[in-house]
């Protein structure tokens, strides 16, 4: 197939990816016990007002009328009211996404220069003590709770020793920078503002960090085997035996044909790592669509739940579309036509 004709396949793959998951979860969050309308407005509302908001936001209607809705809602920027703040959902999600996007962007910069120089390591040495070493420690990142690593370093680094701080993204008494982005990193340095870009910069550490383990822990281990297959190939073997250096074997051959692979996994570890950003936002205060997200499950926030799940959905298929299209761009078989 031709390259246009391969991206529109990968794009109308994208499309049904996010409609497949806006319609799971909208009938999933359905079937969860509890009133919606009763946890909105409290234990001592009277059935009155339940009936009254459920009126307002459509929760009476039959659940195909509710869906189409829905779907409307999807496509016209309309994704309903949420039913703890009352403001549309689209506006929270819009206030809290690019903290959730700078933590999880940070935290895949941290996975490429920690978990790509592991995995080199882990199949240049293989079976040494620096191989060992790098497998122990992505072994540690993929066993160790998420969770339990992240309070551990919050008590360490933040309350004992002093080093980091605990929670929130600015210092206290430092107002945040001129909105541009809306990621406070980006747009401390945008405008030459260094007191909130070294704050938030060390505020995102530890959260950075904790969120970055898993995906460090399987980048590295997913390259190391990559890389391993790569070694076992004619081209190496021709490669070394008209006697090239192995830097240039290593780097110009092994890795430049191994990295394609690895991005494709590192494309599904950013969506992943922005829906499970949740339990880090919580540990640490984060002021993100996570804590957002979870405080939305809590009180069965159809509307809130659903909007976030479909904006993870969304990061998750636009990042595989990305890679997917750079990936085409790159590979000589896909620009020549040709089925992979």
């Amino acid at each position: 197939m031709s390259f246009a004709r391969y991206l529109a396949t990968r794009g109308l793959r994208a499309v049904a990816v996010v409609f497949g998951a806006a319609t799971l979860i909208f009938f999933l969050v359905r079937v969860i016990p509890g009133d919606p309308a009763r946890l909105a407005l409290g234990a001592y509302a009277t059935a009155a007002q339940v009936q009254n908001l459920d009126n307002q936001w459509g929760l009476n209607q039959p659940l195909y009328v509710q869906y189409l809705s829905f779907l409307k809602g999807l496509l016209d920027g309309n994704w309903g009211t949420s039913l703890v703040t009352r403001d549309p959902v689209l506006a929270n999600i819009e206030t809290f996404f690019p903290a959730t996007l700078e933590l999880t962007l940070f935290a895949t910069v941290l996975t490429i220069i920690i978990g790509v120089p592991l995995g080199i390591v882990g199949a240049t040495r293989r079976n040494k003590m620096a191989d060992h070493t790098a497998r122990v420690t992505s072994v540690a990142g993929l066993a160790l709770p998420q969770f339990w690593v992240a309070i551990m370093l919050q008590l360490i680094l933040g309350y004992y020793l002093r080093l980091l701080p605990e929670i929130g993204d600015l210092s206290l008494g430092l107002k945040p920078p001129d909105h541009i982005t809306g990621l406070y990193l980006v747009d401390s340095l945008l405008t030459l503002n260094w007191p909130d870009f070294s704050s938030s910069f060390i505020h995102l550490l530890l959260p950075g960090f904790v969120l970055a383990l898993g995906p460090i822990a399987q980048i590295s281990r997913y390259l190391r085997s990559s890389m391993i297959d790569e070694m076992d190939k004619d081209y190496v073997q021709l490669a070394r035996s008209y006697g090239l250096p192995n830097r240039i074997v290593n780097y110009s051959y092994m890795l430049k044909n191994a990295l394609p692979a690895a991005m494709t996994q590192l494309s599904l570890i950013f969506g992943f790592s922005l829906g499970g950003a949740i339990i880090i936002e919580d540990v640490y205060s984060w002021p993100g669509m996570g804590k957002y997200l979870f405080e939305a499950i809590s009180f069965k926030d159809l509307f809130a739940i659903t909007g976030c799940v479909v904006v993870i959905a969304i990061a998750i298929s636009l990042a595989t579309f990305l890679n997917d299209m750079l990936n085409g761009f790159l590979d000589p078989r896909i620009r020549l036509g040709e089925k992979r």
